[in-house]
């Protein structure tokens, strides 16, 4: 896998996107060319890195991080004088460039809206002096306060017995190439000693998975549910996936189970699914293990047939990464 979809997928690329608006605000107050240059880009970049992350944070949160972005980059391309209008005479589409601001009012081009805004900004540069750096860092610090705890790992108490239920699509069941014995939740049986019940089948939704459940009846008391890519990749929404997802923990989280759940890797603009997850994890009670786990599983290119199904190299790492998940609970 490509080290920068890894990066994207993983969720890391928003904590780079935080690290480099934090390092544009740091280079804001050198009064240098090359530092107002590299604080441009680092805002432009790290404002990117936020968006594509796929981060499932609040639409609040995001909108704090834009208010804040907009507001320190209008006032740092001021104060260095490089904020003006820039109208394309071809079309009346208004942007921004690097220009001098004082060129603001002889814009040939007729947009009058964004001249007045443009020079609103200009004339109140004191305000956004004041605030655009302070919204910024009050965003960032609220932003990191509501991811980070989503990339920490839980334990689990201990189980009363050594038995574990694995509920799965074909990352778990494989697509025929491997026979039982050569697939993860047999290998995690035999090096660890454990009974794994697997009810997992290739191409299950989770909607799939719960009408599955009606003949294999859950026998553990600790739940592993590895579910979704076929929901994520397939044909169902994002408010289809929240229900079917709320339905299935509902039936699988019962007091007496602990249950862990693998957050799935999320291309870019495909957050709620994200937020369905954590959502329904905390309303269940469920521990959602990060989705780095999965991702580190499937992303070395010996590990899987085609990005996503697991070679028998892939199901070895699939068996120790889930051990790391679980082993709290056999100890």
């Amino acid at each position: 896998m490509n080290g920068i979809v890894y990066h994207i997928a993983s969720g890391h690329a928003f904590f780079t996107g935080i690290a480099l608006v934090l390092v544009a605000a740091l280079l804001s107050i050198v009064r240098s060319p090359l530092a107002i240059r590299v604080s441009g880009f680092a805002l432009v970049i790290g404002a990117i890195a936020l968006v594509i992350s796929s981060a499932a944070i609040p639409y609040w949160s995001y909108a704090l991080l834009a208010i804040g972005i907009l507001g320190s980059g209008f006032d740092s391309l001021h104060r260095h004088g490089t904020l003006s209008g820039c109208i394309d005479e071809s079309s009346g589409f208004a942007c921004f460039a690097l220009l001098d601001p004082h060129r603001l009012a002889e814009s040939r081009a007729d947009g009058p809206l964004v001249r007045r805004s443009l020079a609103w900004i200009v004339t109140h540069r004191g305000q956004w002096k004041r605030w655009g750096w302070a919204a910024l860092l009050g965003s960032c610090t609220i932003a990191l306060a509501l991811e980070s705890p989503h990339h920490l790992r839980w334990n689990l108490s201990p189980a009363p017995n050594r038995r574990l239920t694995v509920i799965g699509d074909s990352i778990t069941a494989g697509t025929g190439t491997l026979d039982a014995s050569q697939r993860w939740p047999a290998i995690l049986a035999r090096r660890h000693d454990l009974t794994v019940q697997d009810i997992s089948h290739a191409g299950d939704t989770v909607s799939l998975a719960m009408k599955r459940l009606d003949t294999s009846p859950i026998e553990a008391d600790v739940v592993l549910i590895e579910l979704g890519g076929n929901d994520l990749l397939g044909s169902t929404n994002s408010h289809d996936f929240a229900r079917d997802l709320d339905a299935l923990l509902a039936r699988v989280a019962t007091p007496e189970r602990q249950v862990v759940m693998l957050e799935l890797p999320l291309p870019p603009f495909c957050n709620e699914y994200g937020r369905a997850q954590r959502r329904l994890a905390h309303k269940h009670g469920v521990v959602l293990a990060p989705k780095r786990y999965l991702l580190s599983v499937i992303a070395p290119s010996t590990a899987t047939l085609d990005t996503i199904h697991l070679t028998r190299n892939g199901h070895e790492q699939m068996a120790e990464t889930v051990w790391m998940l679980v082993a709290s609970a056999y100890r």
